[in-house]
């Protein structure tokens, strides 16, 4: 995550517009300066009742994901979105004003449909996997209260499919996960993870 270049790029992009401690607003995020990273790029709206509603997703997570994501909205009720990590971390990013990043891993174990039908033992059939890096950004009209999140996902392992969120079992781990408060400054480059997968994966209910 620390060495992602992409995620590293939009950091720095917004980082530059912070003025005085303030965290920069929404039209300070001009897309034509940022060509290139737009396929990595999403915003999304905070609600006046808290809610976030995901306002632009990026050809890269659509295509990531097998479908678009816009006009989502992140629901406390949603158990799958909840255990992955993903509204904690912007819910965390709107009322802490902190820059998080994470590495998720993120899949379904096919043995488990395949098994009934399927003489092949479980160790010879590959799970479908998907490993990504995300980053998200707050950002404020005034400077203080957050009112949007902007930030990128980047695919770090390539995928033959991606898990449907209706999948069962879904198995899911958060690899790394680092918080940002003021004046956010970006950990260490060279610190790359390097750890063992396999054993930090949790199947959620």
């Amino acid at each position: 995550m620390h060495n992602n270049r992409i995620l590293y790029s939009i950091f720095k992009y917004w980082h530059a517009r912070i003025q005085a401690g303030h965290l920069p607003a929404r039209a300070q995020i001009f897309p034509a300066q940022i060509s290139n990273l737009l396929p990595f790029l999403f915003l999304a709206d905070v609600e006046s009742d808290g809610g976030i509603r995901l306002r632009l997703i990026g050809t890269h997570i659509e295509r990531l994901l097998g479908f678009d994501l816009t006009g989502c909205v992140l629901d406390a009720r949603d158990s799958f979105h909840s255990a992955c990590g993903v509204q904690r971390d912007f819910y965390d990013a709107v009322t802490q004003r902190l820059v998080i990043g994470s590495t998720h891993e993120l899949y379904y174990d096919t043995t488990l449909e395949m098994g009934i039908h399927d003489q092949r033992t479980a160790e010879n059939i590959e799970p479908i996997m998907l490993r990504y890096d995300r980053l998200i950004l707050p950002l404020s009209r005034d400077g203080e209260r957050v009112d949007m999140l902007f930030g990128g996902l980047v695919a770090v392992q390539p995928c033959h499919s991606v898990p449907h969120r209706d999948a069962e079992p879904i198995v899911f781990t958060e690899v790394e996960r680092f918080c940002l408060p003021p004046p956010y400054i970006w950990p260490q480059r060279e610190g790359v993870w390097q750890g063992d997968l396999s054993q930090s994966r949790a199947v959620l209910s």
